[in-house]
């Protein structure tokens, strides 16, 4: 593959195979590296967590965690996916809490967001991230309502690290698997 090659891949990307719900055969030759790149950038995401004092250790891990998958079509879906739930999970929660809404519809709204999310959960959308989210921001802005925007950029550049790490870890390694012969089944 060319050096030129890669960022066209990307882009022409099929969409429509990820849309259709992808099966795929994994060579045993590859279930080891599978293994490693998943332990890799769980251990990457908690070093830079580490490494930065972030509030939150262990954000970026989990997000990278969440977005990686064997499959290339796959990681590059959640890839975009979570970081779009997650904003739009922080925004729904903080425009709740600054407009002050009473407990009781707060209250219906946390059990339609339980219930979304749990529906939702083997949805080939990847938009569980959304409620969960939403979730833990109603939980950490509770205490300290002014604290939102520091909360939103937190969490949101950390899951955009933990993006970044999975995407460059599984597509890297999958380029190695493609030069070796063992390449994704659809």
């Amino acid at each position: 593959m060319t050096a030129g090659a890669a960022p066209r891949a990307w882009l022409a990307w099929d969409w429509s195979a990820a849309l259709r719900g992808l099966t795929y055969a994994i060579p045993a030759a590859v279930v080891l590296p599978v293994d490693v790149r998943t332990g890799a950038v769980v251990a990457v995401g908690t070093a830079i967590d580490f490494a930065f004092h972030f509030d939150r250790v262990g954000w970026a891990a989990a997000a990278a965690l969440m977005v990686m998958r064997p499959a290339p079509s796959t990681l590059r879906l959640r890839a975009i996916g979570r970081p779009v739930s997650v904003c739009v999970g922080a925004l729904v929660a903080i425009g709740l809490v600054e407009l002050a809404v009473p407990a009781g519809v707060l209250a219906a709204v946390v059990a339609a967001a339980v219930v979304a999310a749990t529906a939702t959960a083997t949805s080939r959308w990847y938009v569980t991230p959304a409620f969960t989210t939403f979730l833990v921001f109603l939980l950490l802005l509770g205490a300290d309502p002014a604290d939102a925007a520091g909360r939103f950029g937190e969490r949101l550049g950390e899951t955009l690290l933990g993006v970044a790490v999975a995407v460059v870890v599984g597509l890297s390694a999958t380029r190695i698997s493609d030069r070796s012969g063992l390449r994704e089944r659809s």
